[in-house]
């Protein structure tokens, strides 16, 4: 799953899009440790620390296996990763949080930009299953804010869980494998 073409491919993303310097470690690795600030184990998890003497920002972006779904869609595994570039580019350029939480940021700026994303390359992908696999890792944290109801409004969701209109109704799908593109093992 981890391989450097992919790790050149977020680097070349990271410094086209957002115009990050060279001086940057970008790593993919698998764990089975990661956890949320809750002690929940979660799917992906980007970290990043900063060597002083190289001056070099080593991000590293893990990827826990064991809590993906095996029937996982392509396009789930795909939304992870691209939110966690997202988590990246903010270790990047931390003082574009003006105060917000990275998730908070997140909505804010980049929830259009990974529904775009998507659907460039999964060209079949409905705006309201970009935006449901978008929302999705966001839910957690900011379920409840204004900035997320507003989001779930402009994308048609309800915070309904047992509707169609969910916003997880059809994130949930790609993450069991019910609709999307299948993995090859």
């Amino acid at each position: 799953m981890i391989n450097n073409n992919l790790q050149n491919m977020v680097t070349n993303i990271l410094q086209n899009t957002f115009g990050v310097g060279p001086k940057i470690n970008l790593t993919f690795a698998e764990s089975t440790t990661i956890v949320s600030s809750r002690g929940e184990p979660v799917p992906a998890q980007t970290q990043s620390s900063y060597d002083a003497i190289n001056k070099t920002l080593n991000i590293t972006t893990y990827i826990r296996l064991d809590q993906f779904n095996p029937a996982a869609s392509q396009e789930y595994k795909a939304s992870i990763l691209i939110h966690e570039i997202v988590h990246a580019y903010i270790f990047t350029n931390p003082s574009v949080l003006n105060g917000l939480t990275q998730h908070a940021y997140l909505l804010q700026n980049y929830v259009g930009g990974i529904v775009g994303a998507l659907q460039s390359f999964f060209p079949s992908l409905s705006t309201q299953e970009a935006a449901s696999l978008a929302l999705g890792g966001l839910g957690r944290d900011l379920l409840g804010s204004p900035a997320f109801n507003d989001a779930l409004t402009k994308y048609g969701f309800t915070t309904d869980v047992g509707s169609r209109s969910s916003y997880q109704f059809f994130s949930s799908q790609f993450e069991y494998g019910t609709i999307g593109t299948q993995c090859s093992n």
